[in-house]
């Protein structure tokens, strides 16, 4: 009858090799638990740098470009710049080339007075899309979702609901598509509400020969249409406010 003889210094070695592989995995793991330390610390340090950064863009952007108090654009940032995602940071250069200006609108929250809407680029970096924001601060933005409106077709409409208040419209881009939009919006218990889209087909309709004002209008109390160029065609869809 064969028989095996047990292989004991196979045993004792492999016995030594597992022990060392444990001790190893256990030191990576007790390091790998240090590591939120050294992240947290790193990332305190970058998002202390980026508050720095956008605190001189906001004073460069006030005083040079819209040339108002910059608490104006401190309010709207203590509002919307979320917590978790950073401080979006952009620099002289990149803000004076992308500066879309402003424009005198009428009034759009019922105080009597014409207000005043700009662009600005998102306070954080979870955003994607510009916002139009006004010289009165206690106005909340809209925000667009796009990088590819301007205000130059951003307007007032003739107040829809007759709560003392203008309605609001802006022409908007994907940027790449024909396919455009025109969005009208309503101040609604301090907040925008949009109220109505429709397509704007730039092969149906020039934006560039269009009158973006007389595309929205009022037909009642709390009723409008809005004019949509879409594969050839021109519609005039009609919508009624809640």
């Amino acid at each position: 009858m064969a028989t095996h003889k047990i292989q004991y210094p196979h045993i004792i070695l492999l016995a030594i090799v597992c022990l060392l592989f444990s001790c190893k995995k256990e030191h990576q793991v007790t390091a790998e638990k240090a590591l939120p330390v050294d992240k947290e610390a790193a990332l305190s340090k970058t998002l202390e740098s980026q508050k720095g950064g956008q605190e001189a863009d906001i004073i460069y952007v006030a005083d040079s470009l819209l040339k108002v108090d910059k608490s104006i654009l401190v309010a709207y940032q203590e509002k919307y710049r979320a917590d978790t995602c950073g401080y979006a940071v952009y620099g002289k250069e990149k803000l004076k080339k992308e500066f879309a200006g402003i424009k005198e609108i009428g009034d759009v929250n019922g105080d009597g007075r014409k207000d005043t809407v700009f662009l600005a680029n998102p306070f954080n970096y979870c955003e994607q899309g510009l916002s139009y924001y006004f010289f009165d601060a206690s106005i909340p933005r809209i925000y667009t979702d796009t990088y590819c409106v301007g205000v130059e077709r951003f307007f007032t409409v003739p107040d829809i609901d007759e709560d003392g208040a203008n309605e609001v419209a802006f022409y908007a881009s994907s940027c790449a598509s024909r396919y455009k939009w025109i969005s009208v919006y309503s101040l609604q218990n301090g907040e925008w509400t949009e109220i109505a889209s429709v397509l704007f087909d730039i092969l149906t309709q020039d934006p560039e020969k269009t009158n973006f004002e007389s595309l929205v209008k009022k037909t009642g109390k709390g009723t409008f249409k809005v004019c949509e160029f879409s594969e050839g065609k021109t519609t005039w869809l009609a919508f009624s406010m809640k």
